[in-house]
């Protein structure tokens, strides 16, 4: 034999063995340990997937838990609200034709005299608007006037802001009036082209203005400074300036209207 053949024959055997091996060790590689690795990272990857699965649940749970709660709170501030509003409504006037209304009938019952009304004064930084008033009359009387105004069941108040009470011929008070108004807006805040406030184009100079109710009219008792008196009643119809205008007497105000 060739000396090559027989060192083949010889090497063979492990020749054989080597290559029955190698594939066997390559085909284990592939299709057992590379398998196994995949099914460990599936593991893995589901173990990590079913921790947040978890996390997940536990956060669902927890705004399920929070979002309870915030209908509770949003039910409870609702019926707060409610509840304040409905006791704004009973403290607060509906306008201020109403909250006029109300002083006029308590000057007259305690023998007081209005003198002046001015505009409404509104504070944003306030739920309060303030109305300045002159009214004259006994001491004890405006005294009187004050405290049963304050322990009323509506919201008024004299101390928001300063005010005077000084002796003239009677006593007089000079002040703000501050108070709730629902809606503060009234039909004469801006007068039309044919309608004027009376002491606008009076003759004489008007020192007070009276507004009384009678059977179920209203009448306004005018006193000017040289002490002549004048009563007129709403719809009655006056001559001034050559014009003719009709009476209304609105929130506590004598207006004219051709």
């Amino acid at each position: 034999m060739i000396p090559n053949q027989l060192k083949f024959e010889k090497y063979k055997s492990s020749i054989i063995y080597s290559l029955f091996f190698t594939i066997l060790f390559v085909i284990t590689y592939f299709l057992i340990i590379i398998k196994l690795l995949e099914i460990e990272t599936l593991k893995n990857q589901e173990s990590t997937l079913s921790l947040k699965n978890q996390k997940l649940e536990s956060s669902l749970k927890l705004l399920d838990r929070n979002y309870e709660n915030i209908k509770i709170d949003y039910k409870n501030i609702k019926e707060k609200a409610l509840i304040q509003s409905e006791k704004i409504k009973n403290i607060a006037f509906k306008d201020i034709s109403d909250f006029e209304t109300f002083i006029s009938n308590r000057l007259s019952e305690n023998y007081l005299t209005l003198k002046t009304i001015a505009r409404v004064e509104t504070l944003k930084e306030r739920e309060k608007v303030y109305v300045p008033y002159i009214f004259s009359g006994e001491y004890i009387n405006i005294e009187t006037f004050i405290k049963e105004l304050e322990n009323s069941d509506k919201a008024i108040s004299f101390g928001d802001t300063p005010f005077l009470i000084k002796k003239e011929k009677n006593w007089t008070f000079n002040g703000k009036i501050a108070t709730k108004i629902l809606n503060i807006k009234t039909s004469d805040t801006t007068l039309s082209d044919n309608t004027l406030y009376l002491s606008s184009i009076s003759t004489k100079k008007i020192s007070q203005i009276h507004i009384i109710r009678l059977n179920g009219k209203k009448y306004a008792l005018i006193k000017y400074y040289d002490n002549v008196k004048r009563c007129i009643c709403d719809g009655d119809k006056i001559q001034m300036e050559n014009e003719t205008y009709t009476v209304k007497i609105i929130n506590n105000k004598v207006i004219l209207k051709k």
